[in-house]
């Protein structure tokens, strides 16, 4: 239903869903009050990714292809003409991409590397290239406190070896996910605990459907 994409929505616990409709005034979260959760049905599903694929195509004419190296930035990233990256350590690693936590020489605080590298194939990196360079035109534009933000699209060439790297850097995010939290913690029996991080992560998933997206892979 027009954008689809894996986002990372996160909040500091619980996420049980919360039945808002029953809440008295006094009940519901600060930052649920005001927006219900009534997820949109959308029937133009059809012109929704059509504009979608329209819209990518347009930003796949921003890449030069006779450049060894371009770096993209989000709308709240200072642009770069070159990125440092020091790996910290490597937090997963699979056929799709290899993550790492690291460092940006010049600029502070933590991120993510979302990386792959090809080698000497030039048709599985363009089709590689597209995959990133797509999520990442459809994530960097999503400004929301409970969303991870995108801060920069780097792919490099080097003409020597015909090797091509792409990266996607993402803030990092102090902390454990879900399941780790429910493991050291346990279930939170506190109502207003569980009010405060279902309200955060219903606020999260709203902000996505207004934008068109949906989040396919929601787990604790």
């Amino acid at each position: 239903m027009g954008k689809k994409e894996s986002l990372s929505v996160h909040s500091q616990g619980f996420d049980d869903e919360l039945d808002v409709e029953g809440m008295s005034e006094l009940e519901v979260p600060e930052i649920m009050k005001g927006e219900s959760y009534n997820p949109k049905l959308v029937d133009e599903e059809a012109g929704l990714v059509a504009n979608t694929t329209n819209l990518l195509e347009e930003s796949f004419k921003l890449i030069k292809k006779d450049l060894d190296m371009q770096i993209f930035s989000g709308p709240l990233a200072d642009k770069k003409e070159s990125l440092n990256i020091k790996r910290l350590k490597q937090l997963s690693g699979g056929s799709q991409a290899d993550v790492f936590q690291c460092r940006l020489l010049t600029v502070l605080g933590k991120f993510v590397d979302k990386t792959r590298k090809i080698y000497n194939n030039a048709e599985l990196a363009d089709k590689v290239m597209k995959e990133m360079y797509s999520e990442f035109c459809i994530a960097k534009d999503l400004i929301h406190p409970n969303i991870i933000e995108y801060k920069y699209f780097m792919r490099k060439y080097d003409s020597a070896s015909s090797n091509y790297e792409f990266h996607i850097l993402i803030e990092f995010m102090e902390g454990e996910d879900m399941s780790v939290y429910l493991k050291e913690q346990g279930r939170p029996f506190d109502i207003d605990r569980v009010r405060d991080i279902g309200g955060q992560l219903i606020s999260a998933i709203r902000y996505l459907h207004k934008e068109k997206i949906i989040h396919q892979d929601i787990k604790p």
